[in-house]
């Protein structure tokens, strides 16, 4: 794995504001996947619309990539470190949302309710 040397920047030393939208936008790919049971998702689904910005998220060490193994049709995989960093950045994503009255929690998931007879 290669180590990216991350400098925040001079005027604004909270790297939380300096990273917040690659951080945001894994963070919606990150509830995505947990929507769906999974754990890494492919490169082109990872949208953010400046590449330095998205190198520099996928960087953060919050996920790791898979090189494609196969010729025909080659897509790099990248697989989030460990579960909780996906829910974490998911939880962030929400948290982000709900404050901006952006996000509807209930409208995005299924719950199962048992009725005991």
């Amino acid at each position: 794995m290669i180590k990216k040397k991350l400098k925040a920047n001079e005027e604004d030393m909270s790297l939380t504001k300096q990273f917040e939208r690659g951080i945001l936008a894994l963070g919606e790919l990150a509830w995505k996947c947990l929507l769906n049971s999974r754990r890494s998702f492919r490169e082109d689904e990872f949208k953010l619309e400046r590449s330095d910005e998205k190198s520099i998220a996928l960087g953060l060490g919050f996920v790791y990539k898979e090189e494609s193994l196969q010729r025909s049709e080659p897509h790099d995989v990248f697989t989030f470190v460990h579960k909780t960093f996906q829910e974490y950045l998911a939880a962030s994503y929400i948290a982000h949302n709900l404050r901006e009255s952006a996000f509807y929690v209930l409208g995005q998931v299924q719950l199962e309710i048992e009725i005991e007879s």
